[in-house]
């Protein structure tokens, strides 16, 4: 049997009642995103459509390097989904950008080139020896910025200073 999966990246309860709602009979609902608090959830249209929904919470290292690999293969549309990109310098307006348009950012990138600490770690660089890579600048899952670099790419302010 071939099912439909929706996945739930956002973290609001009315993101997850409408997956729920447009789910056909016997998908299944993949729960990523965090919430702040607990969602009021539809649970008599999960049982009436023999949903399966399911929640996660970590990615292995082999999800991201899956997931690459498919972006890279052109299996999704990204485009979409990326509302502006600023140059690391602009980190600031960025952020900016992102409290002036609460309701229409989905993601804003920040472009950074490799940065190579005296502790010899290096982050950026998507690819390697590129000397390029994006960090991903978004509203955290209660409403403040943040900002997380791809994979395990955060690093201290002692070692920033570096």
């Amino acid at each position: 049997m071939v099912r439909d999966a929706i996945l739930e990246c956002v973290g609001i309860g009315t993101t997850l009642n409408q997956a729920i709602a447009v789910s056909r009979k016997c998908a299944e609902i993949i729960v990523v995103g965090v919430y702040a608090e607990p969602p009021r959830v539809n649970v008599l249209a999960i049982q009436e459509k023999q949903l399966r929904v399911n929640g996660v919470l970590m990615y292995t290292e082999e999800n991201f390097r899956e997931a690459v690999q498919m972006m890279a293969e052109g299996r999704y549309r990204l485009e979409p989904l990326m509302t502006r990109h600023f140059p690391l310098e602009q980190n600031q307006q960025a952020y900016q950008f992102i409290r002036e348009h609460p309701d229409s950012c989905m993601e804003v990138l920040i472009d950074v080139a490799d940065l190579q600490f005296s502790s010899g770690r290096t982050i950026g660089g998507s690819s390697p020896g590129t000397g390029t890579g994006t960090v991903r600048a978004n509203h955290g899952y209660n409403g403040r910025s943040d900002a997380r670099a791809a994979g395990r790419n955060r690093t201290s302010k002692a070692e920033q200073k570096g």
